[in-house]
């Protein structure tokens, strides 16, 4: 018998969270029976096999280690495709891979991770979107039960909070929230302590970076609360102020989507209250950001002081639109508080260059 049997089994074990009684129970064996296959001990009979390898969904091949490497290089290579495809938003056709992978590795928790995040807001029609939810729920809740890797019960944990509040469980949904770590014992700020030199460098750059997008997350939700226009103006202009402060090089990359969406926020206001001038400063601006964005080589390298040395790549940025940014920008424009500047030449002009850039 090959000497990783033990551990094969061990970890198959763990992967669905039951106790050695328990698989004992189910393969109709005594408990000290697992102990002695976990520990190399002593091993199953023939005919057992099919039946422990079909239970834990894996081949015979696969309880003795000659092919779980090579399983796990091929299902890094899927998530890798599957994430590709997602950086261009085609979300149907990264769930169709998800599906088709896990056909090929029923029950994989990992391809079942990136299934449930594809299918999370996703949906032509609401009745499409509710369907979508149901199944992630149901995934998510199968991984929160059966696996017992840390990393992917969060992401389900994540997921879930986004969508109970939807079937009425707001309150299930606060408590599992409730019991996440808070940002002060997160692997972000522990490894601060324990990282040194350059390795430690690029991570305080990563926390910055992330910094950022959490800022950017929560004004987003304290714009959604106010009502008092000048208000939303002032917090928006500070929002800005500090995304800029972070770029001395105007290097924003990723965070040309950022102010994009703030200067639109503003250009919104502005059009409402009639103001030309205004409004157009801050469509021009909103246009930059989104063309900036949509055309950002696929690697970059950060010349900003608090960034310098810091590599970003397109690849870390996945979305549910087919469309672009300036696509989005460009429909925004065409609503009817617009109207009263249509025929500027300047207004003109953005929505000539956005149009050259737009992808539906």
């Amino acid at each position: 018998m090959n000497f990783n049997f033990g551990e094969n089994l061990k970890l198959l074990r763990r992967q669905k969270d039951l106790t050695q009684e328990e698989v004992a129970e189910i393969l109709n064996v005594s408990t000290q029976t697992i102990s002695r296959w976990e520990t190399n001990m002593g091993y199953p009979d023939i005919e057992l096999l099919p039946a422990i390898a079909n239970f834990y969904s894996v081949t015979i091949d696969s309880l003795f280690g000659m092919d779980i490497n090579r399983k796990n290089e091929k299902i890094s290579q899927i998530i890798k495709d599957i994430l590709a495809v997602r950086t261009k938003g085609e979300v149907k056709k990264a769930i169709k891979m998800c599906e088709e992978a896990l056909k090929e590795f029923p029950n994989d928790y990992r391809l079942l991770a990136q299934l449930a995040s594809c299918l999370l807001n996703h949906g032509n029609t609401e009745e499409e979107k509710k369907e979508n939810a149901k199944r992630l729920i149901e995934i998510c809740e199968k991984i929160l039960k059966e696996c017992a890797d840390t990393e992917l019960r969060h992401s389900a944990t994540l997921l879930l909070c986004h969508t109970y509040p939807d079937f009425n469980k707001k309150e299930k949904a606060r408590e599992m929230a409730e019991s996440m770590p808070s940002y002060s014992i997160t692997s972000n700020q522990l490894l601060l302590g324990i990282l040194e030199g350059e390795e430690k460098k690029h991570y305080v750059q990563g926390n910055l970076f992330t910094f950022i997008q959490l800022i950017a997350v929560n004004v987003r939700h304290l714009l959604s609360l106010e009502e008092v226009c000048d208000t939303k103006i002032g917090i928006i202009n500070s929002v800005i102020k500090i995304v800029e402060s972070f770029y001395d090089q105007n290097d924003y990359y990723f965070h040309h989507y950022t102010l994009h969406l703030f200067y639109r926020n503003l250009a919104a206001i502005y059009a409402d209250r009639k103001n030309e001038s205004k409004t157009l400063e801050y469509i021009e601006k909103a246009s930059f950001h989104a063309i900036s964005y949509d055309t950002r080589p696929e690697q970059f390298i950060h010349t900003s002081s608090l960034f310098k040395g810091y590599k970003d790549t397109i690849y870390n940025s996945i979305t549910n639109s087919t469309c672009n940014q300036s696509c989005i920008l460009l429909d925004r424009l065409h609503d009817k508080r617009y109207d009263f500047i249509k025929n500027n030449k300047t207004y003109i002009d953005i929505t000539e260059k956005l149009k050259v850039i737009a992808k539906e």
